[in-house]
């Protein structure tokens, strides 16, 4: 099984994740990553040599940082930034040569990309406090209010895109939390291997995102379907 991690940044904004790639590669050697990052000067839809012989049941990786509830990716390059609309950096990898005949994993591999969020809150209405724990603001519920209009999570607008596209035989994940950019190590690893993890993220009723740091999710155990 081939793996292909697709930076859809030109350079230099790939060289971000460019680099943490590079990193995988070198703890997980037997995983067979490949890179592939935009060149805008390629000729379109000429299979990327990433993109040749890809066994069935390989796996894409679309890298980029990512919002709740949000349809863009980032990266960043010395002070400057660059934002794509996921619709976009499909369209790149689709004129990288990726096939609609691919059968495989698609991975939106960004960070909160299963996740709507909670709207941002507004104003008005009233706080009604857990009896138990009246401190706790995440028990905590809102009656009534206005709230910004609801976002939908990356991977499920990547997942209908690529669908309209033709790609009908392949798995969408997201992922419910902040991922880690790099093998990293941790107590909670049975294996004494470095894994990549994903924090948990739980909003409350003010659609305000607390973070719960853990190294015991492994990214692979906090993944949705779409």
């Amino acid at each position: 099984m081939d793996r292909v991690v697709w930076i859809p940044f030109e350079a230099p904004y790939s060289y971000e994740f460019f680099d943490r790639t590079l990193s995988w590669i070198k703890e997980r050697p037997q995983k067979n990553f490949r890179i592939l990052t935009y060149d805008p000067n390629r000729p379109t839809h000429v299979p990327h040599p990433a993109l040749l012989n890809l066994v069935w049941g390989s796996q894409i990786y679309l890298r980029g940082h990512g919002l709740a509830g949000d349809a863009h990716v980032t990266t960043t390059y010395n002070n400057g930034k660059q934002k794509l609309h996921i619709h976009d950096s499909i369209d790149r990898l689709l004129d990288m040569g990726l096939p609609s005949t691919f059968r495989g994993t698609i991975k939106f591999y960004s960070c909160f990309s299963a996740l709507t969020g909670v709207p941002k809150y507004l104003g008005g209405g009233t706080p009604v406090f857990d009896k138990k724990h009246p401190e706790d603001i995440l028990k905590t519920k809102m009656k009534g209010g206005n709230y910004a209009p609801k976002g939908i999570p990356l991977a499920k607008v990547g997942a209908n895109y690529f669908r309209s596209k033709g790609f009908n035989k392949c798995k969408f994940l997201g992922y419910k939390g902040p991922l880690t950019g790099a093998y990293v190590d941790s107590d909670n690893a049975k294996d004494n291997q470095m894994h990549k993890y994903c924090e948990e993220v739980k909003y409350d009723c003010y659609g305000t995102a607390h973070f719960q740091p853990t190294k015991s999710r492994r990214a692979s155990d906090a993944r949705a379907s779409f």
